[in-house]
């Protein structure tokens, strides 16, 4: 299958080319549409998880502070409800189901990554490695932002988080792979990346102060 966003998600056959179905945005800014086995998320203004028309889920009532993230069957989607509260939310797509809802102290500003056996989300200043199946905390960690750094994007790069925002990125480097850490040992340190190309200018260092 081939999946192409514009005002919506349209799925083709990656064979001919040929389109299959297609479905409205949720509203607002489609934002970072993430694929899972059957279909996709759509994060704008509410989270949707389109599988083929006439088969999707909208949830209208939920106002996203970041795109959604993906992995297996499985929504993680940070949120901020109708009393202002921050929390982050684990949804199981297909069946309607929530697994759980995590109460954070700031909005999650980035899409949350996760792996086998974590969900990794940063809720201002602090990195937080949560228990998929429960949400519990496995860490967290104080992240030394300097003053007016918010972090805004979140990646995994093989067994290394790298947190970025305007005019730094840094790698947080855990002790053991991300996939297969099973006691959740913090990260180690923070350590800037390598100087930027020539062609770029150069970054702000991340913690270097």
């Amino acid at each position: 299958k081939l999946y192409t966003f514009r005002a919506g998600v349209e799925c083709s056959s990656l064979a001919t080319g040929q389109p299959k179905w297609s479905h409205p945005s949720p509203g607002g800014t489609l934002d970072r549409p993430a694929v899972h086995p059957d279909g996709v998320v759509l994060s704008g203004a509410h989270l949707a998880s389109v599988t083929a028309p006439g088969r999707s889920e909208v949830f209208p009532s939920v106002k996203l502070t970041a795109p959604a993230g993906v992995r297996g069957h499985t929504a993680y989607a940070g949120l901020r409800g109708s009393n202002g509260a921050n929390m982050l939310v684990g949804r199981q797509l297909g069946l309607g189901q929530q697994l759980w809802v995590r109460d954070l102290p700031a909005e999650v500003a980035a899409t949350p990554v996760a792996t086998a056996r974590a969900v990794y989300v940063v809720a201002s200043r602090v990195l937080y490695r949560l228990d998929p199946k429960t949400a519990a905390t496995c860490w967290k960690k104080t992240l030394p932002l300097g003053e007016g750094e918010v972090v805004d994007e979140l990646t995994q790069s093989g067994d290394e988080l790298w947190v970025s925002g305007a005019g730094f990125v840094a790698r947080v480097r855990n002790e053991t792979p991300l996939a297969k850490d099973d006691l959740g040992a913090p990260p180690a340190e923070l350590t800037p990346p390598p100087p930027a190309p020539s062609s770029f200018p150069p970054a702000g260092v991340f913690g270097g102060r």
